[in-house]
Formats: C-alpha cells, structure tokens, sequence
C-alpha cells in the first residue's frame, strides 16, 4: 500500500511508482499536497491495482495522472504480455548493447511474460511503453528491430 506518511513530504512534486505490487486506495491526503505553485504535479501509478479512494478526490487524481497513466485496467490479475516482435526487439537490444555488462539488467533475458517486469521497462494496454536504462553502461549500437 502507498503510505499515508508520504503527505509528510510537503515539497513532493512528482511521484513515481509505476510498474509495482501495490495495491488498495490512494491515500486521499496526497490531494492535499496539491497546491498553486508548490506541491504534487505528476502522479506516475500505472501498472499497480490501486483505486480512487472517494469521489470527491477523483477531480484532484485526474489533474495529476496522465492520460497513459489511466487506473482502469491496472488490477487484471496477470501481467501485460507483449508481441514476440517486442519481445525480440528487447533482447536485440540487450545483446547489442551488452546487456551482461549493465549496471542494472535484473529481470532481462527471463521467460516469455516477464519482459514488463525487467528493470527499465514499461508495459501498458499489452506493449511497450518506454524503455528507460540511462546512465547503464550500454556499449554498442542500438538494433535496427528498435
């Protein structure tokens, strides 16, 4: 669960939790953390089963996560499963840019249906939606299937 202690964080601009295990209600006191100039700008919680605690704080959430970022669909009981194409496209990319070499390249090259839980991927609505692996220790070229 997303602790309520998190609305400690008074100067919080964007939180990102994406592509976790959580799950229940978003604490309601993170709408209190949005404000004019200071506060919570960009709320990042797909891929998770997290719900809208009351419909009053639905219009708060709303202006703060993205349209990619939607909560509908983010309790399916199984993992997004991506295309073979895709799939291949990922370990292309591993093997041309030393993947065994990475800093971080937990989860990669794991059975079919994982690649959404390898460090650095991001899966919605069945494919890919970003790859983000910076400061890594990619050597290489990027794959043409990229």
């Amino acid at each position: 669960a997303i602790p309520e202690e998190l609305s400690q964080l008074s100067s919080l601009r964007s939180l990102q939790l994406n592509n976790n295990q959580l799950s229940g209600d978003i604490p309601t006191a993170l709408t209190q953390l949005e404000k004019p100039v200071f506060g919570l700008r960009s709320l990042t919680l797909f891929n998770n089963c997290l719900t809208i605690p009351t419909p009053e704080t639905q219009q708060v959430f709303d202006s703060l996560i993205d349209s990619y970022n939607s909560l509908d669909d983010a309790c399916a009981q199984q993992q997004p499963v991506i295309s073979d194409s895709e799939r291949s496209a990922l370990i292309a990319l591993y093997q041309a840019t030393d993947g065994d070499n990475w800093y971080y390249n937990e989860g990669w090259l794991g059975e079919a249906g994982t690649e959404c839980e390898w460090f650095g991927v991001s899966c919605h609505n069945n494919s890919i939606l970003a790859v983000q692996l910076p400061q890594n220790n990619l050597t290489g070229q990027l794959p043409a299937e990229i």
